[in-house]
Formats: structure tokens, sequence, C-alpha cells
């Protein structure tokens, strides 16, 4: 019995071209700080989207770090040629 779990189902179909894609998702109830919560606030803000869109980018950001750390490369902010920031994610 799947009650105790709210899954929300959205998707897209095109139909003739045998494409189809139906992803479930999951709700989380979320502990921020009020400074964590006043910037993902105002990051929303500034870029036109809601705070599930902040942290899902945020996510994926994360993910792209992370398999960059294994493979023993890393993520950083690059202006032209020149690394202006290194990210490095703990251990």
């Amino acid at each position: 019995m799947i009650n105790a779990a709210k899954i929300r189902l959205s998707g897209k179909a095109e139909f003739g071209g045998g494409e189809s894609e139906i992803m479930a998702r999951k709700r989380l109830n979320l502990d921020l700080s009020e400074e964590a919560y006043g910037l993902l606030q105002q990051l929303a803000e500034e870029s036109d989207k809601n705070m599930s869109e902040i942290l899902r980018t945020g996510l994926s950001l994360y993910e792209v770090a992370r398999r960059a750390q294994k493979e023993g490369r890393s993520l950083g902010v690059v202006s032209g040629s020149k690394v202006e920031r290194e990210i490095l994610l703990p251990r």
C-alpha cells in the first residue's frame, strides 16, 4: 500500500514518435537556518525560478562536482582561459 507517501506524477508523451517519459516525484520537508532560507529565497527571486528549481539545480551541480572529484578532476568557475575559483567538496 502506497498511501503513506505522496507521489505526484508528471510527464510528457509524444504519440506517433513512440517517446514517453514519466517521472515520479517525492516531497521533502527541509529544515534551513534563517540565513540559508534567505539565500534560497534571494536566488529564486533573482533568477525568476521557484525554490524547488533552485534546489534541483544545486543538486545537479553537486552531482557534476562529485563525479569530477571521483575522476580526479575538479569543478571551477572559468573566465576566458583563467580559472577564477575552484569548487571543492568535502571528502
